[in-house]
Order: C-alpha cells, then structure tokens, then sequence
C-alpha cells in the first residue's frame, strides 16, 4: 500500500461532507496550492491570480473563486514566506517518499528552505478553522510534520528547526 502523511490525519476526522460544498473546498485548496507553487514566490498578486484563473477554470462560483484568491495572496504574504525569501536555499513541492514496514510513505512538503543551516517546513493549510481553535485543529498535522521532518533530516543530513503550518483561511 502506498500511504500519505496527510491520509494519517484524515483518519481522525470527521466524514467529508459530500456535495457541492466539499466539492468546492477541494478545487479552492487545490488552487492555492498550485498557486503558491506556480507563481513566483512572495508575490501575492501573482499567487491570487494564479489561483483565480484555476478556480474559475474548474467552474467555481464567484465565491470560490474569491476565497481562492484570497486564501493565496495570504500565504505568499506570510511572513514566513519573508524568510524563505532571505534563506541560504528555497525549495517548493518537495516530494518525499520511502519504504517502511507498513509500505511505501509519500507526500509533498509546500515549501521548504535554509535558514542558519537548518531547514525549515512550510505546510500551507486551507482548512476553515476558528482562531480560538488553531492549536488543537493544528495537532492534527503532528504526525505528518514529523513524517516530513524525520524524512528531509534523513535525506539531507541536515537538522529541521522548524515546521510551520500556514493557516490561509482565517
């Protein structure tokens, strides 16, 4: 079987609502994503435009469309985003995987850089989630962060300070 740090933490929730709803959730957050890969890094407006295009091509309402933008231009403003753009190195979409007893493990980190000669992990995360709840909804991702970190450290040789989840939908 072929597992995905992510899967991990779905496993915990609660069933994916079904309809047009989910449906929308999932074109929004595949659009950031792929916005926050594609267009030059820092540059909100070409992250928000990037996402708009992939929204509306997907047939999205205004809405969606909308918070699609939105939720990009967020995450390419962040301030981790600052740093990364300072780092010695910046990488994005960097694909991990390896075998292990219960199979092969694959997933993607959204962005990764070096900063004072440890990496640091982005996650950008389109979750709805209540600023009063970030921290529990955030432990969610424990096990895949530290999937990623354990995976990159060992690759690499080198130490990761740092996993930041990026909450682009406040």
């Amino acid at each position: 079987p072929i597992l995905t740090p992510s899967a991990a933490t779905r496993a915990d929730r609660e069933p994916a609502s079904r309809g047009r709803a989910s449906a929308d959730g999932r074109v929004v957050g595949t659009a950031v994503h792929l916005a926050l890969a594609r267009a030059p890094l820092g540059d909100a407006r070409a992250a928000a435009n990037w996402a708009r295009l992939r929204a509306e091509q997907a047939g999205r309402d205004a809405g969606a469309i909308d918070r699609a933008s939105a939720m990009a231009r967020r995450g390419a403003g962040s301030s981790v985003v600052a740093r990364a753009l300072r780092a010695t190195r910046t990488y994005r979409e960097v694909a991990i995987g390896r075998a292990h007893p219960g199979g092969l493990v694959q997933g993607t980190m959204d962005l990764v850089f070096l900063e004072a000669d440890r990496w640091v992990i982005v996650d950008y995360k389109t979750d709805a989630v209540e600023a009063s709840q970030l921290a529990p909804h955030a432990e969610r991702y424990r096990s895949q962060m530290a999937l990623y970190a354990t995976e990159l450290g060992a690759v690499t040789g080198r130490a990761v300070s740092e996993v930041i989840l990026v909450f682009v939908d406040p």
